[in-house]
């Protein structure tokens, strides 16, 4: 099996749980389109919306730069604003890390996708606010044919 996320251009949707550690939870569900140009860089626009009151939006544009099975991304995240990071794709799973691209780097975490099937992943992160966890997600992400 090889990673049809991030590696083939396509539209993707997610469904998931934002959980913070004082037991709220909040359902999401987005989207991201995934698009290639050349051999190694590749953009990822997504927004996922939070339900309940006042639904909110939120938008995230990724340029990712593949260097084999390891690759370094910048993301421009309205909420949290501009982030940098790395990571590395084995034969299931892709595994990035973050933080903040300012200098003291408030905001960092991680995600996890683990490829369940050609065009489905589940997706585990977390964000961490200077060290001190704030939230975790779970997901599936599909492919939209």
């Amino acid at each position: 099996m090889h990673h049809s996320y991030l590696l083939e251009p396509g539209r993707w949707r997610a469904q998931g749980v934002l959980k913070s550690p004082g037991g709220v939870e909040k359902r999401f569900t987005g989207h991201s389109e995934v698009s290639r140009e050349g051999r190694s860089l590749i953009r990822v626009e997504a927004a996922v919306q939070l339900e309940g009151e006042g639904q909110v939006e939120l938008r995230v544009r990724y340029r990712i730069s593949l260097d084999g099975a390891r690759f370094t991304f910048e993301q421009h995240n309205e909420t949290l604003g501009d982030m940098v990071g790395f990571g590395f794709m084995g034969e299931k799973a892709i595994v990035i890390v973050y933080r903040s691209a300012e200098q003291r780097g408030r905001y960092s975490g991680f995600e996890l996708l683990y490829q369940m099937a050609d065009d489905r992943y589940l997706s585990i992160g977390c964000l961490m606010i200077n060290g001190v966890l704030n939230s975790m997600t779970e997901a599936t992400l599909e492919r939209e044919r």
